[in-house]
């Protein structure tokens, strides 16, 4: 994981760090690439990077810009989200872990 470009926090200016290779894929004609995930810790804000083949490459938010929201998550949808989410192996425990690192004043957004 040496060659993978290096990335700073959007929030802080700080590095990202805590990387991981999260997948790979395919594409006819277009070669393929890998996914990575980073974290800047101290902030809780996670990051992803497609590494195409032979592309220029940059870190993105992981998270959807401004024009997607939709609207507040409230507690009695956020439970039944929760609820519904938990039956699914790999969705459950993502869910979890993304509800988990909140802090005090953070709310959850509805997106396209």
């Amino acid at each position: 994981m040496t060659d993978i470009p290096s990335g700073c926090c959007h929030l802080y200016d700080s590095a990202i760090t805590e990387v991981r290779r999260g997948g790979s894929w395919s594409a006819s004609g277009e070669g393929g690439g890998f996914m990575f995930s980073g974290l800047r810790p101290a902030c809780d804000v996670d990051y992803r990077l497609a590494l195409p083949c032979n592309r220029s490459v940059v870190w993105r938010l992981e998270a959807p810009v401004t024009e997607e929201q939709r609207g507040e998550v409230g507690p009695e949808e956020l439970a039944h989200l929760s609820a519904r989410f938990s039956r699914y192996a790999v969705l459950g425990p993502k869910w979890r872990t993304f509800v988990a690192r909140r802090r005090t004043g953070d709310s959850i957004w509805r997106f396209m």
